[in-house]
């Protein structure tokens, strides 16, 4: 279940970089800690947290645009 829940923050962690890098938009969530962030943190360890951060921060740069978007 921790493997999911470290898995899914690192996709909500792309899901906010890729609306910041791809509507070159500052998207403030991540940086205010928003409520998927801290319920996240009550579930896993600083380092889990880290490693999510991390790994999703990297799907968001190495992410393409579909043809057609912006």
């Amino acid at each position: 279940m921790r493997q999911d829940r470290a898995k899914a923050l690192a996709y909500w962690a792309a899901y906010i970089g890729c609306r910041e890098r791809f509507n070159a938009a500052p998207v403030a969530i991540l940086a205010n800690g928003d409520s998927v962030t801290q319920r996240m943190e009550g579930t896993l360890s600083a380092e889990q947290v880290a490693a999510a951060m991390t790994a999703g921060q990297q799907m968001a740069r190495d992410a393409k645009p579909w043809p057609g978007d912006s």
